[in-house]
């Protein structure tokens, strides 16, 4: 049974995080560990099934909607229904959701716009640039999905400015 669990440190899940995302698509540890003791909208939601920690979802209350920032379900676990379940649960009396994917270039990343896909998400045709996590990074352009809302600019901005500090 999959249960999420919210955690206020990164012990538990930080392989998970540290495995799936290349450095250039995640923030460094010490800054998820800020976040989690000063920024009351960010989240961290450990994944177990039976027991065993085999995932992570952050995400970020922005007012009428959330943002899905990282999610992660051990690559053992892939392919078996547990990210479908996860998102199932997370999804639950939730208000609209919105996720960065990458771009639908390469067969992984249409295997993952497929997932979203596949629970109602919709790829928003507009471009879209995640700001760098750290000084000195390029920007990385990537593709914005989600259950319910149109694109707007002030969405993108309003990602930009609460979750990467940017105007």
């Amino acid at each position: 049974m999959i249960v999420l669990r919210e955690l206020k440190t990164m012990a538990p899940v930080e392989r998970f995080y540290l495995e799936a995302f290349p450095r250039e698509e995640r923030r460094e540890v010490e800054e998820i560990s800020r976040l989690l003791s000063d920024e009351p909208r960010y989240h961290l939601l450990g994944i177990e099934d039976e027991g065993i920690v085999v995932g992570l979802l952050t995400y970020w209350e922005l007012g009428e909607w959330y943002y899905g920032e990282h999610f992660a379900i051990d690559s053992s676990c892939r392919g078996h229904g547990v990210g479908a379940e996860v998102m199932k649960s997370f999804l639950l009396g939730k208000r609209q959701i919105i996720f960065e994917v990458e771009l639908p270039e390469e067969e992984m990343a249409c295997r993952r716009i497929g997932f979203y896909e596949r629970l109602g998400f919709k790829l928003w045709d507009m471009p879209y640039l995640q700001p760098p996590y750290r000084v000195g990074d390029a920007p990385l352009p990537l593709r914005l999905m989600t259950n319910g809302m149109e694109p707007t600019e002030a969405i993108v901005k309003a990602i930009h400015t609460s979750v990467y500090g940017v105007d």
